[in-house]
C-alpha cells in the first residue's frame, strides 16, 4: 500500500473531486473530456498528490479549506514560489502578439457564448470559474501564478467572443512553466478550432479594410457573403472587393436586425458622404440607416470607422452622439498631417503606443505614421477620448492641433457604467487600397504594414469587454 505524507493526505480526505475536468473546446490542441465518471476515474488513478496553497502563505494552513477540480492540484511551493504559467498570446496568424488577450484556467466546462450582439461591460465572470488568471500586457507577454501542477491542464485564450481552449500536456509544479510555441497560445482561426465572434465588413474604395481582417489569419473559409454560416461577413461599398455574391451595405445598415448579427462591424472609408444621394445604389445611408446604426451602438454594437464613415456619429439622429465630436466645417477643414502624436494619458492609449514601439522598434515612440491624414474632426470631443492628434494647415497656415483617432462609449447620454457600446474612428487611411475583386484575399498578401498594426489593435480593442478608456484592464476574476 502506498504511504502517503500527514499533509497531503489532510487535502486529499478533505476534497475528492477530479483533478482534471472535461475541457470544452475545439480543434488544434484542443479535446473534448469525456463523462464525469470517467474524469473522477482518470483523476483518482493519474492525479499527483499536491497540497493546496493557502490564502494567507505559510507551511501548513491551522484547517485545510475543501479543494474543487484542478484547485486541488495547486502545489504548496517553498520559499514564496510558487508554480506559474507564462508565454505570449498571438492574432490567430500565430506572428502578432496582442494585448489585452485574458488567459485563465478554468476549473469547470466552458459554456457557449451568446449568439450576436451583446452588452459586454468589463469586469462579469468569465466561463469555466478561473482559478488563475493573467491579461498579456503590450508585448503580449503573460504570467499566470498559482496554476495546477501535472499533466492534462486547460488554458483558454480569450478576447471577448474570440476564445480558445486548449490542453497543455502537463505544468511541472513550483516553478515557471514557459510556453514557447505559438500555436499553443494564438487565438483561433476558426470555429473548428474555438469560438469567433460575428464581423460585419463593408467594403470600400478608398480604404482596404478588407485585407487587414485576412492578413490576421482567419481561415479563408470563415470569409463569406450575406446569408452564409461565415464568422465574417462582406457587404459591398463602393468597391467590389471581396468575396463574390456580396449583398449591398446598405442590407447592413439599413436593417438593426441585421446588424445585431455581428458583434462589431468595420465600415471602410466609401470616399464620399453618401448622405441622401438618390442617384447612389450601393452606399446611400439614409435616415434608416442612421437610426439603425445608433440603435446598434447603444445596445452594445461597437463600430470601426474610417475617414468619410464620420457620418454616422455626425447624422445620428440621437443629438448627444452627434455632438460627441467636434466636426470641421468646410471654411475650417485643413489639411492633416503625418505622423500622429499619441496621447498617453490613459492605460490603453499608452499600450497603444507601447506595443507599436514594440512591433517596430526603429520607429519615434509615441508617433503612428499614416499614408493620408485628414482633418474632418476639429474637436476637442464632448463626449470621447483622443487617442491621437496631429497638426492642420490651410494653405501652408497652421490651424491648430486635431483629434484623428477619437473612440467613443454609447450611449452617450447614459452613466459611465451603463455604456456598452463603442465607436472607434479613425480620422485618417491605415489600410492597404483593396485588390480587384478577383484577388481577393490573395491579392491582400500575408505581412500586416506599420499603419495597419494601429488598426489591428482597435479591432481586437472592439472584440474586448467595454469599459472606461481612463480604467486599466483586469484579468478574469477568480472563483474562491
Amino acid at each position: 500500500m502506498r504511504t502517503t505524507p500527514l499533509a497531503v493526505l489532510c487535502c486529499l480526505t478533505a476534497c475528492q473531486p477530479p483533478a482534471v475536468t472535461g475541457v470544452a473546446g475545439r480543434g488544434g490542441s484542443d479535446q473534448q473530456g469525456g463523462s464525469a465518471g470517467e474524469e473522477r476515474d482518470a483523476a483518482r488513478d493519474t492525479a499527483p498528490p499536491f497540497f493546496m496553497v493557502p490564502d494567507g502563505g505559510g507551511e501548513v494552513p491551522p484547517a485545510p479549506r475543501a479543494c474543487v477540480n484542478l484547485q486541488c492540484r495547486r502545489p504548496m511551493c517553498p520559499g514564496g514560489t510558487t508554480t506559474s504559467l507564462s508565454g505570449t498570446a498571438y492574432a490567430p496568424n500565430g506572428k502578432l502578439p496582442l494585448y489585452n488577450v485574458a488567459l485563465y484556467i478554468p476549473n469547470a466546462p466552458l459554456e457557449p457564448l451568446p449568439a450576436g450582439m451583446t452588452c459586454d461591460r468589463c469586469g462579469t465572470l468569465a466561463s469555466g470559474k478561473p482559478i488563475a488568471s493573467a491579461i498579456s500586457d503590450s508585448q503580449g507577454k503573460f504570467r499566470i501564478d498559482n496554476v495546477p501542477a501535472g499533466k492534462e491542464i486547460p488554458l483558454v485564450i480569450q478576447v471577448g467572443k474570440w476564445r480558445r481552449q486548449v490542453v497543455l500536456p502537463e505544468i511541472l509544479p513550483c516553478q515557471d512553466n514557459r510556453l514557447t510555441d505559438p500555436q499553443l497560445t494564438r487565438l483561433p482561426r476558426n470555429r473548428r478550432e474555438g469560438d469567433l465572434p460575428r464581423v460585419a465588413v463593408t467594403t470600400g474604395q478608398c480604404d482596404g479594410l478588407v485585407c487587414t481582417v485576412s492578413k490576421l489569419g482567419v481561415d479563408p473559409g470563415e470569409l463569406g457573403v450575406m446569408g452564409q454560416d461565415r464568422a465574417i461577413t462582406f457587404f459591398a461599398g463602393n468597391s467590389g472587393s471581396g468575396p463574390p455574391g456580396m449583398a449591398p451595405a446598405r442590407a447592413l445598415w439599413n436593417s438593426y436586425d441585421e446588424l445585431a448579427k455581428y458583434d462589431f462591424a468595420l465600415f471602410s472609408c466609401n470616399c464620399k458622404e453618401y448622405v441622401n444621394d438618390p442617384n447612389e445604389t450601393v452606399s446611400n445611408r439614409s435616415p434608416d440607416a442612421f437610426a439603425a446604426v445608433t440603435r446598434y451602438l447603444n445596445a452594445g454594437g461597437r463600430i470601426f470607422s474610417s475617414d468619410y464613415e464620420y457620418v454616422w456619429p455626425k447624422y445620428s439622429p440621437e443629438p448627444a452622439l452627434a455632438k460627441a465630436i467636434g466636426f470641421s466645417t468646410p471654411t475650417t477643414k485643413g489639411d492633416g498631417q503625418s505622423p500622429l502624436t499619441i496621447d498617453t494619458g490613459s492605460p490603453k492609449s499608452k499600450a497603444l503606443a507601447d506595443w507599436l514601439k514594440f512591433l517596430s522598434p526603429t520607429s519615434t515612440p509615441g508617433q503612428l505614421p499614416a499614408k493620408e491624414v485628414f482633418d474632418n474632426l476639429r474637436g476637442p470631443p464632448v463626449a470621447a477620448h483622443v487617442w491621437a492628434s496631429s497638426p492642420a494647415s490651410i494653405l501652408g497656415k497652421s490651424i491648430g492641433v486635431h483629434p484623428r483617432i477619437v473612440p467613443i462609449n454609447p450611449p452617450v447620454a447614459a452613466p459611465a457604467e451603463e455604456r456598452c457600446g463603442r465607436l472607434a474612428h479613425f480620422d485618417v487611411h491605415l489600410g492597404e487600397r483593396p485588390p480587384p475583386p478577383q484577388e481577393f484575399p490573395a491579392g491582400c498578401g500575408a505581412e500586416l504594414s506599420e499603419a495597419e498594426h494601429a488598426l489591428v489593435f482597435f479591432l481586437f480593442d472592439l472584440a474586448a469587454c467595454i469599459q472606461e478608456d481612463d480604467t486599466p484592464p483586469a484579468p478574469p476574476a477568480l472563483i474562491p
